[in-house]
């Protein structure tokens, strides 16, 4: 029995602690399983589109696109390219769900409390939840780099080759899974090199951990790069208007507080920050210089890849760690009692509430509503040919064209692209905004260049971040 013991948790021999876990991983899966039942967006479209163009998995790594996340693509692959939302992103479910359960071992290797704690905050993450349930590679990225994070700190507790063997299969996995796992890889090399130098180790002796740990995924990250990364082709998108913004926008995000403006919740994240490194090292702990490399490396990785279209999205691993280092502040706070174990327990409450305000939005609205969209067109469109055009021939005519050939509404489509605008004009026009603006109409009436005159019927929004606003209007 004391082998036992030994070997599991102590929530293990406590029915009501592992009914708490299990109840919490339930949740996050009905969570997520509602948030992806939804329609494609256009990533996601794109994703599917780059499957079905390639006849070989060894395509799968030179298509040079910054959509193609591997492990992603070739899932679709499996698939042969088929529009089934849920089984689609089923890879990506399963990650979010183990991630939960990983973020909860990271925190209970310090204590009970920092183990409910990183996972209830990863859990009922909207930003988490919210790339975690799309057909692409974020998801599997954030759970490699979680797992990698673990491993790593049972490594430098007490070196092991099995580990070290783990841990270079989940960073493989994870570059695999998406390019901006670098971010978190960068930073879990700069960890591993302080952690020798500040030993005073000889520099033969700080080369073999780090050798051991990260050889072969920078071989396979060095084969990535020639074959595709040097050649990446940018999907395109709305620019930023500074890296600083993006920051700052994935501050606010993270806390689920738009309203609140940029300036205090990015004060607010970097309070945490410096208060849970400050923990850390009160701790003795060689970590806390990991967590902020991995807040600080996106912005390299940004400039590396050389464009302005920078999306929260692309600091989802930062965010992720971020919620782990909070949740470490909120359990040391909540360890102390008194005062400290109220604020901490207050501070939890209002971030859930935050985040499920956005969280029912997704499950309302999903991605966008495109297949609704459609057909409430075709419902109200009384000749068997809908006649329609947008504004924008990517983000509108695409996304009509891939829903429209899974199901056509029992009518034949014709889409005039914006350089084909007949002089008649259409009966339909769908003007559309991102899914990080206003989700009102853009006008109550609308005139094309020939003339023709639209009246505004109804609006399709999407849930923040990811997806379009659409905004139906028909000819007067």
């Amino acid at each position: 029995m004391t082998g036992l013991k030994k070997r599991f948790p102590a929530w293990a021999g406590s029915p009501r602690l592992a009914a708490a876990w299990l109840a919490l991983l339930l949740c996050a899966a009905a969570l997520r399983v509602v948030a992806a039942w939804n329609d494609f967006w256009l990533d996601e479209i794109w994703s599917v589109a780059l499957a079905r163009e390639v006849s070989s998995p060894l395509d799968v790594f030179t298509l040079h696109h910054e959509n193609n996340h591997y492990l992603n693509t070739l899932w679709l692959l499996v698939l042969h390219g088929a529009n089934y939302p849920l089984l689609c992103r089923l890879p990506s479910l399963l990650a979010a769900i183990c991630s939960v359960a990983v973020a909860g071992a990271i925190g209970w290797r310090r204590n009970s409390a920092a183990g409910f704690c990183c996972a209830v905050l990863v859990a009922f993450s909207y930003v988490f939840t919210l790339v975690s349930t799309e057909a692409r590679g974020y998801s599997s990225a954030i759970l490699c780099a979680l797992f990698c994070y673990w491993m790593l700190e049972i490594y430098f507790a007490g070196p092991s080759r099995r580990v070290a063997a783990a841990y270079a299969a989940s960073a493989i996995l994870g570059l695999a899974s998406h390019p901006f796992f670098v971010s978190f890889y960068l930073a879990a090399m700069v960890w591993t090199l302080y952690r020798g130098t500040h030993r005073g180790q000889s520099a033969r002796e700080r080369m073999v951990p780090f050798i051991e740990l990260h050889g072969i995924p920078l071989a396979v990250l060095a084969v990535f790069y020639v074959i595709d990364l040097h050649d990446l082709e940018i999907g395109g998108g709305t620019d930023a208007d500074s890296i600083t913004g993006r920051y700052c926008d994935a501050a606010t995000w993270m806390l689920a507080v738009p309203w609140a403006g940029r300036a205090v919740p990015s004060a607010l994240a970097l309070g945490v920050l410096a208060l849970g490194v400050w923990q850390l090292r009160r701790e003795a702990s060689r970590s806390f210089v990991f967590f902020p490399a991995v807040i600080v490396f996106p912005l390299v990785f940004s400039l590396l890849r050389g464009s302005t279209v920078v999306y929260v999205r692309h600091f989802a691993i930062a965010i992720t760690f971020w919620l782990l280092l909070a949740g470490f502040v909120a359990a040391e706070l909540y360890q102390r009692g008194g005062w400290a174990r109220r604020a901490s327990v207050v501070s939890i409450l209002c971030y859930l509430a935050a985040n499920s305000w956005y969280l029912v939005e997704l499950s309302q609205f999903g991605r966008g509503q495109y297949s609704k969209a459609l057909e409430f067109i075709a419902q109200h469109t009384t000749s068997p040919v809908v006649r329609v055009a947008g504004d924008h021939d990517t983000r509108v005519g695409q996304t009509l064209i891939f829903h429209v050939t899974e199901n056509a509404h029992g009518k034949r489509w014709h889409y005039s692209g914006t350089e084909r605008w007949p002089k008649e004009g259409v009966e339909w026009a769908i003007l559309h905004k991102e899914s990080f603006d206003d989700p009102s109409p853009p006008f109550p009436e609308a005139t094309d260049d020939w003339g023709n005159q639209y009246a505004f019927v109804r609006g399709f929004p999407s849930a923040p971040l990811s997806g379009l606003h659409w905004f139906l209007y028909h000819r007067r």
